[in-house]
């Protein structure tokens, strides 16, 4: 139930930060009735916790449905809560097309590796 409510609001907060976007850009609501909006989870994985420093790693995630025109994507690291760490991570999307996009994700924290099994939250939207 706390994971359905979670989700609950997540996909909502997902959607009025979208149209906010558009409606940044002056969509009208009609416009807005048009718009393409996808979001997921994508898992990013860990990196090898070894002598040598493993702080960076490159990611990508094809939608489920090409997009009619190039959208815009807004990702963020996703924690594993159950293990309980601190780490820190910057994300950079490099490059999207109509059927997907392709980033960075680095370490910030000071850590060597990614001990956990790392997550993206995304959502792409295009009108």
């Amino acid at each position: 139930m706390l994971k359905t409510i979670k989700n609950f609001f997540a996909v909502t907060l997902t959607v009025v930060f979208a149209l906010g976007i558009f409606l940044n850009f002056g969509v009208t609501s009609a416009q807005a009735a048009q718009v393409e909006l996808q979001s997921g989870i994508a898992v990013v994985g860990s990196t090898p916790c070894n002598s040598t420093p493993n702080l960076f790693k490159e990611f990508s995630v094809e939608f489920s449905q090409p997009f009619a025109q190039t959208p815009v994507v807004v990702a963020t690291p996703y924690s594993d809560h159950e293990s309980n760490v601190k780490d820190t991570f910057a994300v950079t999307v490099k490059y999207a097309s109509k059927k997907g996009f392709s980033g960075n994700i680095y370490r910030v924290d000071g850590g060597t590796c990614f001990s956990q099994n790392l997550k993206l939250n995304w959502f792409a939207i295009s009108k």
